[in-house]
């Protein structure tokens, strides 16, 4: 069959776990969510038979750099064999000229040597989610105990490096952290992670109110001024921070590769789940947004489908407003998961404020660096 353009260079999600996970920390969007349909699944594993259909389907419409991300939950529940017989399977099945990354984001407390050697091993990225010092990670990061996991995510840190693992570090922006960035980024920097990311939590509680842990508009405005300036560094930054050289590169005329970042939704990457269930958006694994299944249907055929095309009209949607915004070029009318209250959008993003305001600090700098108005 002829391929639509948009599964061309496509990036995929794989939940080989689903959203099981050995912790229980207290923002997790998946922790007793109700719209989960695969929580009342007890064992939820990818098979090796539906591992190696998704290669099979996958590969043949990624492009030349097929680009896998691995996440959960907590996806090295599925196992250190389950990683390296997907290694096989991608050689057996991978055109000669393709070149495959992977990157997995992982709460990292089973990581030791064998993991950390076979992700250096097979150049696969590692992303720890690390919510910055001690005080601050642990207040909501926890394992099923209820005890903070910051000392063994150090002690895992420490391993990855030793076995010359390439780190990254996801940062949760919360009612705590987004007290104290400076105190998260120059602790994350003083540990030698070079590459950050800094994602908002903003989960709503069964009445659509945001729940006490989740970040308010105005904080994440003024996390996003302060870190930028401690990155920006008067022009020389000396990490990365995803969110800015995302924006960096937008500004130089070059596409996004953050979703939040593009126009629209869908076509840019789809979530597998254990059971060769596709989704256009971890955020949105739920039922009416399920474009099927690739042991039954061709990923070719999901990824043109109905759903898909569905779910991308949602991102448009936003309030007119948003046209005569300033910050339109950048900001793309944000996530609709930040807008989504149960089985409804909000008109705008509810973190909207908190951009302009960021934005509004950030752009004149740029403009400066880069010589535009």
């Amino acid at each position: 069959m002829a391929l639509h353009p948009v599964i061309q260079n496509l990036g995929v999600l794989v939940k080989p776990a689903s959203a099981r996970c050995n912790l229980a920390c207290t923002y997790c969007f998946y922790h007793e969510r109700e719209s989960d349909p695969y929580a009342r699944v007890g064992s939820r594993r990818m098979s090796e038979s539906v591992l190696e259909r998704f290669l099979a389907e996958y590969l043949p419409l990624a492009g030349l750099q097929p680009t896998l991300g691995w996440q959960g939950g907590e996806p090295l529940l599925a196992g250190l064999k389950f990683f390296e017989r997907m290694v096989e399977l991608q050689e057996e099945l991978r055109d000669r000229s393709q070149t495959i990354s992977h990157a997995i984001q992982t709460n990292g407390t089973l990581i030791d040597d064998d993991w950390a050697r076979f992700f250096h091993d097979h150049r696969m990225l590692v992303g720890l989610s690390i919510d910055g010092p001690p005080d601050l990670h642990d207040a909501y990061r926890l394992d099923s105990a209820g005890r903070g996991t910051h000392a063994r995510l150090m002690e895992v840190a420490e391993t990855l490096f030793r076995n010359g693992a390439e780190v990254n570090v996801l940062c949760t922006v919360n009612r705590a952290t987004a007290r104290k960035p400076e105190a998260v980024f120059r602790y994350l920097v003083a540990q030698g992670f070079q590459w950050l990311q800094f994602i908002p939590v903003v989960e709503r509680l069964p009445n659509g109110q945001p729940a006490p842990f989740s970040v308010t508009p105005a904080q994440y405005g003024e996390f996003l001024k302060r870190i930028f300036d401690l990155w920006w560094n008067d022009g020389t930054p000396q990490v990365s921070v995803r969110l800015f050289d995302e924006i960096v590169s937008a500004a130089m005329g070059h596409p996004p590769m953050m979703c939040q970042l593009r126009e629209a939704c869908g076509g840019i990457y789809v979530v597998v789940e254990y059971n060769g269930d596709v989704y256009p958006c971890d955020f949105f694994v739920e039922e009416r947004w399920r474009l099927g299944n690739l042991t039954e249907t061709p990923l070719a055929e999901l990824v043109n489908g109905e759903v898909l095309r569905r779910f991308a009209e949602v991102k448009p949607r936003a309030t007119p407003a948003c046209d005569s915004c300033p910050y339109l070029t950048f900001c793309q009318r944000g996530c609709p998961h930040y807008r989504a209250i149960g089985d409804r959008f909000l008109d705008r993003d509810y973190l909207c404020e908190g951009y302009r305001r960021f934005y509004a600090h950030a752009l004149p700098k740029l403009a400066a660096k880069l010589g535009r108005k």
